[in-house]
């Protein structure tokens, strides 16, 4: 609230950044740390707490691999729809 829609959406770029990533859990527990270290840090402003996510996420999650969304296959949809007409 009451940041500028530049901020508002690098926090969404970075968020989107991590939630594209394939994480190990080395990786996840550093994440969980950085936010939650930030969440006792009252005195700064938000675009400097932007600032430091960067420079710790962007470099910490350049070589994690993407997320790959599974593929829905027609198959199962033939199964259900199949299934659905021979109950009724």
């Amino acid at each position: 609230r009451k940041e500028s829609n530049e901020i508002k959406r690098k926090f969404d770029e970075l968020l989107n950044f991590v939630n594209q990533k394939q994480l190990n859990f080395e990786e996840s527990r550093i994440i969980r740390s950085i936010v939650r270290s930030y969440r006792k840090k009252f005195g700064l402003k938000k675009k400097e707490i932007l600032e430091e996510l960067e420079k710790q996420i962007y470099p910490l999650l350049e070589k994690a691999p993407q997320i790959i969304p599974p593929e829905i296959k027609p198959k199962y949809a033939q199964i259900i729809i199949a299934e659905e007409l021979r109950i009724k």
